[in-house]
């Protein structure tokens, strides 16, 4: 963490005020139910997207580009 890092108080402090942050967003989420299917739902319109998108850069690396060679030609040597 932070404190870890730094390790001042005010890293310290700042580290403790983190925790009680997650610790009351978890407590929130355990009483509120319907908080917490937005959530999910939210959770998972957002893998969704991430696999499209992840599905199209993936097509994309596969498709062979077809690349015209930059420079001059020479004339046939004989």
């Amino acid at each position: 963490m932070l404190s870890t890092v730094l390790r001042s108080k005010k890293a310290m402090q700042i580290n403790i005020e983190i925790i009680r942050a997650f610790t009351h967003y978890r407590a929130l989420i355990k009483e509120n139910i319907e908080l917490r299917k937005e959530i999910k739902h939210l959770d998972e319109k957002l893998n969704k997207a991430f696999q499209f998108l992840l599905g199209k850069i993936d097509a994309l690396h596969q498709k062979k580009l077809k690349i015209k060679p930059v420079g001059f030609k020479y004339g046939n040597k004989q």
